[in-house]
């Protein structure tokens, strides 16, 4: 049987903008399991959250992950714009998403400009 993503929007604080999510797996599951299956997944300059498509249900069939959250950055995919778009920028967006799902430990996986934001 083939995973479906469960998609979401989440207001922001103060309900200022809103930020979309795609999740692959539980987060039932994930809230229970050890935080290295929990991932968090942010794309490249360019993408949204549906660059994670292929990999992401792959992670969660084989085992590697409980659920993997995958982030529409602000002014990509489904998320609201914002002001500014540097990478730090970006940083409270990945933040408040892992505040929702209520992770205070898990993974980031991410690539060209994610992979900017992850080390900020």
């Amino acid at each position: 049987m083939a995973l479906s993503p469960s998609e979401q929007r989440l207001s922001m604080p103060g309900g200022r903008r809103q930020v979309a999510v795609r999740v692959w797996g539980s987060l039932e599951v994930a809230a229970k399991d050890c935080p290295g299956k929990r991932w968090i997944a942010v794309h490249g300059y360019l993408d949204n959250a549906s660059s994670f498509d292929k990999l992401a249900p792959l992670m969660v069939e084989q085992g590697l992950a409980s659920a993997v959250v995958c982030l529409d950055l602000a002014g990509h995919g489904l998320s609201d714009h914002k002001e500014t778009y540097h990478a730090i920028d970006y940083v409270p967006d990945v933040i408040f998403a892992a505040d929702s799902v209520n992770w205070e430990a898990f993974s980031l996986l991410s690539h060209s400009l994610g992979g900017g934001v992850a080390q900020c």
